[in-house]
């Protein structure tokens, strides 16, 4: 094995490692512990959250059960473990609450999937004046607790890097996109919305996502496998649970005065378990509120 190999190997498991480090020291909140439906200094930015479609990509999934189930087989995960915080899937698609690894991530990418674990900077990141920026005493404590520095384009980048550009043979066999069309500064101007200030100057500069993709290693060519076998999302019979008390969710209040349209309801297997049923009927839910409550 060559020393540019080495260099290779070691600078990727390297770009993983920083992104990964802090989730594996620290715990994660949910979004539902930084602002949303709460008066603090979150709340503004959790009102962005609810309309951008970062906050969808678990019911994305649920509405194209068929292809991402067929996918999870063809890329060793498996369809019923499609949705399972302790699975490869979820780590881009969903947050994962601490102490709920193995349960069915119900939020899509939330604060802490860019903003690194909550659990121990969440109160301790607000201690002092604003004004004083970076130097703030909270800021340098967050920073030590698992927040991450977002502010350093480098570090921004490497955090876009690791869910926006596939380089996993194993995905890229079962047909997951590469990534390699994702159009770094559109979203870097969509995130933005939720900053102090539009994003511009060095924040539109594309270099440090470039080389974050360099320091991952290229995207390799392989073909995309095939399956005719037909994949139904199930698990195991057992006594179905009680009837769910459904009420408004009080994050997403009720304020249409017309009319709204929603997309086609997803297609659930007859032979979906009764988990996966209501999981579907509560993302509905909130696609209903989120639309009525703009």
């Amino acid at each position: 094995m060559t020393k540019q190999i080495l260099k290779i190997i070691t600078s990727v498991c390297f770009t993983i490692f920083l992104h990964s480090s802090a989730f594996a020291q620290h715990p994660t909140v949910g979004p539902g512990s930084c602002g949303l439906g709460q008066t603090n200094c979150h709340a503004t930015d959790n009102e962005w959250w609810k309309n951008d479609d970062h906050k969808v990509t678990v019911q994305s999934m649920y509405d194209a059960l068929p292809q991402y189930e067929k996918m999870a087989e063809l890329a060793g995960v498996g369809a019923k473990n499609l949705f399972k915080g302790n699975q490869m899937c979820m780590k881009c698609h969903g947050t994962i609450v601490s102490g709920q690894e193995a349960k069915e991530v119900d939020n899509g990418v939330s604060c802490e999937s860019c903003h690194g674990p909550g659990g121990d900077y969440k109160d301790p990141h607000s201690e002092g004046d604003p004004s004083l920026g970076d130097k703030r005493p909270g800021y340098v404590k967050g920073l030590q607790l698992g927040m991450l520095e977002l502010a350093n384009l480098d570090k921004r980048a490497d955090a876009c890097v690791s869910c926006h550009y596939i380089n996993d043979e194993k995905l890229l066999r079962a047909g997951h996109p590469s990534g390699n069309t994702f159009n770094y500064i559109k979203g870097i101007r969509q995130v933005s919305q939720h900053w102090d200030k539009p994003a511009g100057g060095p924040d539109t500069d594309k270099g440090p996502f470039d080389k974050a993709m360099q320091k991952r290693g290229p995207i390799p060519t392989v073909a995309v496998a095939k399956s005719e076998q037909t994949v139904v999302y199930q698990q195991a019979p057992r006594t179905p649970p009680p009837p769910p008390t459904i009420s408004v969710d009080p994050f997403f209040p009720l304020t249409a005065r017309g009319s709204i349209t929603l997309e086609p309801f997803p297609v659930v297997p007859d032979t979906a378990s009764y988990d996966i049923i209501l999981m579907v009927v509560k993302q509905r839910l909130e696609l209903l509120y989120s639309k009525i409550g703009r």
